[in-house]
């Protein structure tokens, strides 16, 4: 089979919300450099995962994909990757700790590339990381936002930035309490 099949397939498996069987291809296609997957088989990857809702195989195929950057092939992000991207690492679940932990990695990735998310997008991140009290991931966010000068919902952005400023006290206290 050429490239277009495994393509396809890959989209069939997504539209039948069949994610472990186009994981499963997908990594077929990484281990061939005939097949090796561009942008199209990537954002293919990103919206099946997303819309069926695993957010961490989403996650999995973006070590992938950065992978695939380091080598010749080097294909690229397009914003429909960083949009897909973003709800994978924010969009709820007992594992959004753990994936907003990438959103800074995303973040970076999209300022060097002029890509920034929409107002809307940048309140639910920081939603986010108000629901899991990540201050550290919140203050990448907030740091995104002024630095393009998008217009959030000025309550949410008040919260989030006076939850930064508790955030060294809170973890100083825990660490007394900890050590008593």
């Amino acid at each position: 089979a050429d490239y277009w099949t495994y393509n396809e397939l890959i989209r069939a498996f997504g539209k039948a919300g069949a994610v472990p069987q186009a994981m499963e291809l997908f990594q077929r296609m990484c281990g061939n450099v005939r097949l090796l997957p561009e942008e199209r088989a990537l954002n293919s990857m990103y919206e099946l995962c997303v819309l069926s809702g695993y957010y961490a195989e989403a996650l999995q195929v973006f070590e992938e994909h950065e992978e695939l950057r380091k080598s010749l092939w080097k294909p690229k992000y397009t914003p429909v990757s960083f949009s897909l991207l973003l709800a994978a690492t924010a969009r709820g679940g007992s594992d959004l700790a753990s994936r907003l932990q990438t959103l800074p990695k995303v973040l970076a990735l999209m300022r060097r590339h002029g890509v920034f998310p929409r107002p809307e997008t940048c309140e639910n991140l920081l939603s986010a990381c108000l629901s899991v009290d990540n201050m550290t991931v919140a203050a990448n966010v907030v740091d995104m936002i002024e630095r393009s000068g998008q217009e959030v919902d000025a309550a949410l952005l008040q919260r989030v930035r006076h939850s930064i400023a508790l955030a060294p006290s809170r973890q100083s206290g825990t660490q007394q309490l900890g050590g008593r």
